[in-house]
């Protein structure tokens, strides 16, 4: 299967109904455990918006840090 939401396919994974493939996030769920991959995988994620696109003011406040 695929998920969308973590929260959901650690809730199929305590029933028993197989693992979750996911990126290690803060995330905690009784009973479960994030094992990694060996040999350790990387990422490269990448954020793109429209060029002179409108933000939200916390959006505006996030990318002046």
């Amino acid at each position: 299967m695929t998920y969308n939401l973590l929260y959901n396919a650690a809730m199929m994974v305590k029933q028993g109904i197989g693992a979750a493939l996911c990126l290690k996030l803060e995330n905690q769920f009784e009973n479960l455990c994030f094992v990694p991959l060996s040999p350790q995988l990387e990422l490269g994620s990448v954020l793109a918006w429209k060029k002179n696109q409108v933000f939200s003011r916390r959006c505006q406040h996030l990318s002046a840090m």
